[in-house]
């Protein structure tokens, strides 16, 4: 109840704020502003309100794709039913289009700080629930993994049982009134068949009202799955769906990118000059740095970004790499240097802010990269997707990411290969949507860049 109560008036307040906006805006936008007090459209905040709660958006406890789809589907219903109450009872004249619409788009984009003030709120003692795993060693660590406190679930990891997977085990609680005490039970047992691990379900579902499974199924694409229920067969079919292989899809991914990288780049354009301009002065190189990289079907690109390394850069590799064994070896792992003597103290800092990837919007604009996608890799890179490389080669890489969300260079190559392989197998444009929007976290906290 706490938590509901929290993120009710969360909601509430955002929307009274997105009000305030857009009346706000109205002053500049309509001459008679005077006559459209705010108090007049409060009830406005009430009808979006009501549809988030139809929507059970303020008892979800993760800000995920799937509650930012409905945000959006939430709004977009409120607006139909708000236009058609203004039009059956013929009080269109008395509002304000310019507010209503404005409105309408500041609520849309919602999921952004709904996102952010998740991630704060949920790290709060009072507002966390506690919850009991029952697990194998590698299904901890995955637990902890999940649930970290970071990643906004709100979920406490308050008791772990321990299964051993080599026996014969049929589990039975050990105390049937302790269960009781715990928001939900968590399984995550990596060395089990999903048979076996349903078979657990099946067990607990008698002390748990909720149970979270983490199956051992990451390469499996689900998130797009639709579960198909049987009477009749006593059973389900999964419905997976590969949303990359349908036109419409692919056109609103297209279309998705190109609109909102013309509109940042229109209002970068002025930190898009300054950062030219410093790295004229103090490279006395030529500002953009290009290099061919693979993109979409294998074929290869000129990739743009602001010029981080000395202009002598290949020449300082091939001397490192000739005198320092570890540097050797950290290169040929990762094609990547922790302590890369090649960049200049201004790249540095454009590397740990990101900003040298700017340049990437151009490459976006002509069709060859997308702003979300695998990491672009160079032909070097190919031999190390192998069997997988067909995933990869199937779509535009990213400006960012998975990889870049996820860690970045604080994660081994093997599992940036999977991390580009599950985007590919489960992508969703609210899927793009959040991690965009991750990205800013990830940016902002300076995660794993060097």
């Amino acid at each position: 109840m706490r938590y509901f109560i929290t993120i009710t008036l969360l909601y509430l307040c955002l929307l009274f704020v997105d009000l305030l906006v857009a009346h706000t805006l109205a002053t500049y936008f309509i001459s008679d502003v005077a006559a459209h007090p705010l108090g007049n459209y409060l009830w406005f905040v009430a009808l979006y309100g009501f549809f988030f709660l139809l929507f059970g958006l303020f008892g979800s406890r993760m800000a995920s794709s799937a509650e930012s789809l409905k945000i959006i589907k939430a709004d977009i219903l409120s607006a139909i039913v708000l236009f058609s109450i203004l039009f059956v009872s013929k009080q269109g004249e008395d509002y304000s289009r310019f507010i209503v619409i404005a409105y309408l788009v500041l609520n849309l984009m919602l999921p952004i700080p709904i996102y952010f003030a998740k991630q704060k709120i949920l790290r709060y003692p009072w507002l966390r629930e506690k919850v009991i795993v029952y697990c194998d060693r590698e299904g901890l660590e995955k637990v902890k993994t999940w649930f970290a406190k970071e990643e906004g679930f709100g979920l406490e990891i308050s008791a772990v049982e321990m299964i051993d997977t080599n026996s014969n085990w049929s589990f039975t609680p050990r105390d049937p009134t302790h269960p009781h005490g715990y928001y939900a039970a968590i399984i995550a047992i990596e060395s089990a068949s999903i048979d076996a691990s349903f078979g657990l379900i099946e067990t607990l579902q008698h002390n748990f009202n909720r149970i979270l499974l983490l199956p051992k199924l990451s390469k499996v694409p689900l998130i797009n799955a639709e579960i198909i229920g049987s009477i009749a067969q006593k059973g389900v079919v999964f419905s997976i769906k590969n949303n990359l292989l349908n036109p419409l899809d692919r056109w609103i991914k297209n279309s998705f990118d190109f609109t909102l990288t013309l509109v940042v780049t229109i209002i970068l354009m002025p930190i898009l000059a300054l950062l030219y301009l410093l790295i004229l002065l103090t490279a006395s190189a030529n500002p953009i740095f290009s290099q061919n990289r693979i993109g979409k079907g294998g074929e290869s690109f000129r990739i743009y970004k602001f010029r981080t390394m000395r202009p002598d850069a290949d020449e300082v590799l091939a001397r490192l790499l000739r005198e320092d064994e570890n540097a050797k070896r950290e290169w040929e792992q990762d094609f990547k240097l922790k302590n890369d003597p090649r960049i200049t103290p201004l790249g540095r800092f454009l590397r740990t802010t990101s900003l040298d990837e700017l340049p990437q919007l151009f490459n976006v604009l002509r069709g060859e990269m997308s702003l979300v996608g695998p990491r672009p890799i160079v032909q070097d890179e190919v031999a190390k997707y192998g069997e997988y490389f067909h995933y990869f080669a199937a779509v535009r890489p990213g400006i960012t990411g998975l990889w870049q969300v996820s860690g970045r260079n604080d994660i081994d190559y093997e599992e940036r290969v999977q991390l580009d392989i599950w985007y590919v197998r489960n992508w969703s444009i609210d899927l793009d949507i959040m991690i965009l929007i991750k990205t800013i976290d990830t940016v902002i906290a300076k995660k794993g860049s060097y």
